[in-house]
């Protein structure tokens, strides 16, 4: 369906409102409206239940029809609004350029449209990134925005989504109100891979298995009162798999590793083979993980690392687990010393073991640092003329290069058959040892880890 031209703030039956969302060209009617969003009567819900239910002639389906909206013009129907937009959209479309931010835009538009055409939702108007439309039903709103979560999740494009219900007023063939100005509000609350409700919604799909998680009390900008939002379980960012891009240019390697993380049960929403693609595709997917081979395209040395911090400099919020074949402290060492925090360093070998993969990737996205425990072993047996370790005892020497493989004092303490007691009795020497005070502002067990790969 061709998108329809915002409303002019001078409209017939409408009067701008300094609350309008002006981004949708939206307006509130004079005529003061329900308040359908906040507390509701068990006796309206059901009202609204029933009618909500039923694709009736005098429901929105048909007060938007080109033949009757002039008949219809300023009549008040219930309708279901559904706004969605794309997340970080203007640091996205800076990084990708113009030409790409179209070609997405369009791919953005065409799904989001296939989707509504199927379960009957209609677009009202789209602004930018961003849409708007309308249902007949809540329970099919949500079911088109978890849909539409998925399918463009799949293409790497993350988008939030909030949905309302309430009285709207038909106005040609779009509609105003307050109920799409709280739908609007709603949106700015949500979080990216977020389907976000008013509590109309949530409390007039129950009983369809649909589960909510509670998302506390709002004040929604120009809106009077407070607002009890929810959101649709199963489409919260934390609740869903880790989200993972793949860098590698060798292809069945890189087939072979993508296998073994959906196997595993991770999500992998994108690839590349070059250091230029991984950008992109970080920039487009926004992932909580990056694996990325150290030595690849276009001159097979560094770009790997180079893409390590980079991402981890650009994207704080994403991790980076670095693959090599080769046993090269140094490489480590560089890859930490800027952002020690959420990043990894692991011989390929290891992908033979998924199970170290894993559980190297769950560290990084718990903000870890995690070296393979065969450059660990090099660096213990290596000595340097002015060692900054020759302090410590041989015992406390290996406790630290089990804190430098990323191990917790309770796995340390199971691998020494010692007690976590004694296991922290031994790191807090090696802080002294080494000279780092307690310090708000710095995590001594990462710069341990420093002073050991340095070592």
């Amino acid at each position: 369906m061709a998108s329809v031209a915002p409303i002019s703030p001078e409209a017939p039956g409408c009067s701008a409102s300094p609350t309008a969302s002006k981004r949708w060209g939206v307006c509130s009617t004079s005529r003061a409206l329900p308040d359908a969003g906040r507390a509701s009567s068990p006796r309206s819900l059901s009202r609204a239940k029933g009618h909500s239910d039923a694709a009736s002639s005098s429901n929105l389906g048909t007060a938007m029809t080109d033949e009757s909206a002039r008949d219809r013009e300023g009549e008040r129907v219930l309708a279901t609004v559904l706004f969605t937009d794309i997340v970080g959209s203007t640091d996205l479309a800076s990084r990708i350029g113009d030409r790409e931010w179209k070609e997405l835009l369009e791919t953005h538009h065409r799904v989001i449209r296939s989707h509504l055409e199927r379960l009957g939702g209609r677009e009202i108007d789209t602004a930018g990134d961003g849409f708007f439309a309308v249902f007949d039903s809540p329970g099919r709103g949500i079911e088109c925005a978890k849909e539409i979560l998925t399918s463009l999740r799949e293409l790497g494009i993350e988008i939030r989504v909030a949905l309302h219900m309430g009285e709207c007023e038909v106005i040609g063939r779009k509609v105003g109100g307050i109920a799409v100005h709280v739908g609007a509000r709603i949106l700015s609350t949500a979080g990216a891979g977020e389907v976000r409700v008013s509590s109309t919604v949530r409390d007039v799909v129950s009983g369809s298995g649909v589960q909510f998680r509670d998302q506390g009390i709002h004040a929604l900008k120009g809106i009077p009162g407070e607002w009890h939002l929810y959101s649709v379980a199963g489409d919260l960012q934390g609740e869903s798999s880790p989200r993972v891009v793949v860098a590698e240019d060798v292809m069945l390697m890189r087939e072979g590793i993508v296998r073994l993380l959906r196997e595993a049960g991770f999500d992998v929403v994108g690839e590349a083979q070059d250091l230029d693609g991984l950008m992109r595709t970080v920039a487009l997917a926004r992932p909580d993980t990056v694996i990325v081979d150290i030595r690849m395209p276009p001159t097979h040395t560094d770009e790997g690392l180079v893409a390590a911090r980079r991402i981890r400099a650009e994207y704080p919020e994403t991790g980076v687990l670095v693959l090599s074949q080769y046993i090269e402290p140094s490489y480590a060492m560089r890859l930490i010393e800027d952002h020690p925090d959420s990043v990894g360093y692991l011989l390929k070998e290891r992908l033979f073991d998924v199970a170290v993969l894993v559980d190297a990737l769950r560290r990084i996205a718990d903000g870890e640092c995690v070296i393979d425990p065969t450059i660990v072993s090099r660096l213990v047996g290596r000595r340097r003329r002015e060692d900054p370790l020759s302090e410590l005892t041989e015992r406390e020497k290996e406790v630290l290069g089990l804190v430098a493989e990323g191990m917790t004092n309770h796995a340390i303490a199971a691998r020494l058959s010692e007690t976590e007691e004694t296991v922290e009795g031994h790191i807090s020497e090696v802080f002294s040892k080494l000279h780092l005070p307690e310090s708000p502002d710095e995590h001594r067990r990462v710069l341990a880890v420093l002073a050991f790969l340095r070592s």
